[in-house]
C-alpha cells in the first residue's frame, strides 16, 4: 500500500469520527454475510469494548448449498469471537415473483426489514453494514449511467437514520489486504461473479478499465461523492428557507437549481410525485409572462394566479371494478362508454349518438374465437403486462409514456378476458387476439368525455 493513503484501521476510525456514527450509541447490529467486508467490519467493531455487538445473517434462498455453507460459516465465526448471532431464511425468488419485483431489490428490502426487527427485539441502537469505497464508486457509476442528478451522484450515505457504514472510506483491495494481514477468514459469494447483474458488470468490466487511467479511481469517485453530498446538503439548507407561500416574485428571483429544489420539496410534501421534466416545466412557467396558469402533475395541480402559488392535491377516482361487457352500450364511471359490437345487430344509431356526446372515440377489432369466455373492462393492477408487437410490456410504463395524468390513467379501462389484457385504448391489440382474414370479429369502441 502506498504511503500516500492512511492504513485501513485509521480510515475506519476516521469514518466513525467524521460522521459521528457512534455518537450516543452503545450497541450495534452488524449485517453479516460472511464475505470479507462484513467479516472485517464485525471484527473491528467487536474490538471496541464499549460496544455491545451482535450479528445478523439473512439466507436469501438463492444459492442452494452455497447459501447453507455461508450461514453455517457465519454462525461458527460469531461463536469463535463470542458474538450473539441471529439468522433467518426467506425465499427471495418466490417473494420477488409474487411482488413482480427484481430479486436484488426484494433481497435488499427483506434484509433491512430483518435487521430492523432484530434491532427492535434486542434493543440495539443501530445497524452497521459493510459498504465500502468500491461499492460507493459502483453506485455512483450506476446512477450516472441511468442519468441521475446531484442527489443520486452523492452515492451511498455514510449514515442514514440508524444505519452506519464505517468502511465507506476503505476500498475492497484494502479490505482484502487487511483480512490477509489479520488472518480473518471469509467466504466468497459466487453470484458476485455473474456479470449479467449491472453492478457486477461495472465491478468486473468498467472499474478495471478506469483504474488503468487512474489507479485510485475508486477513491476519487468516492471522494467526489462526498463533496457532492456536502454541496447537496448546503442546497437543502437553502431550500428550507423558501416556500411556495413566499410568492412567485420571490421564487423567480432564485437560481434555477435552487428553484427546482424548492418546487421538488414543496410538491412532494403536498403528496405529489413530480419527475425532473415536471420540475423544469413548472420553473419555466413561473418565469414566463403568463399571469395565470395551472400545470397538471402526477398527483395534483400546480396553480398560479399572479403572485400567488397553490398546490391542489388530485382526488383520484376509485379503481375501475371488473365490469363484464355485453353487446351494445356499456356505461363506465368517469365519463367513459364502451360499445361492444358483435355484428349480431345494427349499432350504427348508438355509434352516431355516442359520437355526438363524447369528445374522443377509439376502436379496435378482435378475433372472437381467441377470447376466453367473457370480455371485461377493468382497472389497472400492480404488475400488469400486455403483449403486442412481439414484446411483453409493463402497463404502468406504457401509460407513463403517454404522459397521462394520474386521474386519466386510473380511469382508463383495460379490455381483458379472465386470463390476460387484450387491449388498452390508444395502443395496439394484444398479439394473441389479433384478427386475420378469416376471423369472426368483435369490435369495441371506447368513448371518452375527456382526452386527459
Amino acid at each position: 500500500m502506498s504511503a500516500k493513503y492512511p492504513p485501513l484501521p485509521q480510515k475506519f476510525q476516521q469514518a466513525l469520527s467524521d460522521f459521528d456514527m457512534l455518537a450516543g450509541r452503545r450497541s450495534v447490529l452488524v449485517g453479516f454475510s460472511g464475505g470479507a467486508d462484513s467479516a472485517l467490519l464485525l471484527t473491528l467493531l467487536s474490538e471496541r469494548r464499549e460496544l455491545r455487538v451482535c450479528a445478523a445473517h439473512l439466507n436469501h434462498g438463492i444459492r442452494g448449498e452455497e447459501a447453507e455453507r455461508d450461514e453455517e460459516f457465519c454462525r461458527r465465526f460469531c461463536l469463535g469471537i463470542n458474538i450473539p448471532f441471529f439468522s433467518a431464511r426467506i425465499d427471495i425468488p418466490r417473494l420477488a415473483a409474487e411482488r413482480k419485483a427484481g430479486i436484488e431489490e426484494t433481497a435488499r428490502r427483506e434484509r433491512y426489514a430483518f435487521f430492523r426487527r432484530i434491532c427492535e427485539e434486542e434493543g440495539l441502537d443501530c445497524i452497521a453494514t459493510a459498504h465500502n469505497a468500491t461499492d460507493n464508486a459502483e453506485t455512483v457509476l450506476l446512477r450516472l449511467i441511468r442519468g441521475s442528478g446531484t442527489d443520486g451522484l452523492c452515492g451511498i450515505p455514510p449514515v442514514r437514520d440508524n444505519i452506519i457504514r464505517p468502511l465507506l472510506l476503505c476500498t475492497k483491495e484494502e479490505i482484502l489486504s487487511e483480512c490477509g494481514r489479520r488472518g480473518i477468514r471469509y467466504v466468497h459469494d459466487s453470484s458476485n461473479d455473474n456479470t449479467e447483474y449491472r453492478r457486477n458488470f461495472i465491478r468486473h468490466r468498467i472499474l478495471p478499465l478506469m483504474k488503468e487511467l487512474n489507479p485510485a479511481a475508486e477513491r476519487t469517485i468516492a471522494s467526489s461523492a462526498l463533496l457532492l453530498r456536502a454541496d447537496r446538503d448546503c442546497l437543502d439548507r437553502l431550500t428550507e428557507t423558501v416556500s411556495l407561500s413566499d410568492g412567485r416574485s420571490r421564487l423567480t428571483a432564485l437560481d434555477d437549481a435552487l428553484l427546482r429544489r424548492v418546487l421538488a420539496k414543496e410538491l412532494r410534501e403536498a403528496g405529489l410525485s413530480p419527475e425532473r421534466r415536471h420540475l423544469s416545466e413548472a420553473a419555466a412557467l413561473l418565469r414566463s409572462d403568463r399571469a395565470r396558469f395551472s400545470l397538471s402533475l402526477p398527483g395534483g395541480i400546480l396553480c398560479c394566479d399572479r403572485d400567488e402559488i397553490d398546490v391542489r392535491k388530485e382526488e383520484l377516482p376509485p379503481p375501475l371494478p371488473d365490469t363484464p361487457l355485453h353487446p351494445g352500450v356499456n356505461l363506465l364511471p368517469e365519463g367513459t362508454a364502451i360499445l361492444l359490437n358483435d355484428f349480431s345487430d345494427d349499432f350504427s344509431k348508438d355509434i352516431n349518438k355516442l359520437k355526438n356526446i363524447y369528445k374522443l372515440s377509439i376502436q379496435a377489432s378482435f378475433d372472437s374465437a381467441k377470447i376466453n369466455t367473457v370480455l371485461l373492462a377493468r382497472g389497472r393492477r400492480t404488475g400488469d403486462r400486455y403483449r403486442f408487437g412481439g414484446m411483453t410490456r409493463k402497463v404502468g410504463k406504457l401509460l407513463q409514456s403517454r404522459k397521462l395524468t394520474l386521474r386519466a390513467a386510473q380511469s382508463l379501462p383495460l379490455i381483458a378476458d379472465p386470463d390476460r389484457i387484450l387491449w388498452i385504448p390508444g395502443f395496439p391489440v394484444c398479439d394473441e387476439v389479433r384478427p386475420d382474414r378469416d376471423s369472426s370479429l368483435i369490435e369495441i369502441l371506447c368513448f371518452f368525455e375527456k382526452i386527459n
